[in-house]
């Protein structure tokens, strides 16, 4: 599903908007990806706002579609990278979805210590897994 809170920088009520779209209609990866837009339900469909489906689908895919481009280039795809490449693209989409930000809000908003340090621990350990790579 579309539930990863690190992936997702919208409004919760418009993921599950885009999810229900999803699954109502069967969009598949290639929907994902194609610069068209999107209107599997028609003129007829009041249900869904094709508009508003259309903004929040190019919000959360635009991150991944660079990530994709980046680590796999159309022109290119048998192409490598380094692991120092790897880790500043992984970076680069981290910043961009705001997931060190997110992870301060969380230590900030929990309740438990040991739940604020699970969070501080989940990026330390990460940061230290990409630094051993590089």
């Amino acid at each position: 599903g579309l539930n990863s809170p690190f992936l997702v920088s919208a409004q919760r009520s418009n993921i599950d908007l885009l999810e229900n779209y999803c699954i109502a209609y069967g969009c598949s990866s290639y929907n994902w990806q194609s610069d068209s837009e999107w209107n599997f339900a028609g003129r007829q469909d009041t249900e869904f706002d094709r508009k508003q489906i259309n903004q929040v689908r190019k919000k959360l895919i635009a991150p991944l579609l660079k990530l994709k481009d980046e680590l796999c280039p159309t022109e290119n795809p048998q192409k490598k990278i380094s692991a120092r490449d790897f880790v500043r693209t992984i970076f680069e989409l981290l910043e961009t979805l705001g997931t060190r930000r997110k992870l301060s809000q969380w230590i900030q908003q929990a309740d438990d210590p040991a739940e604020a340090d699970e969070h501080r621990q989940f990026y330390v350990n990460t940061v230290d897994i990409f630094d051993e790579l590089v």
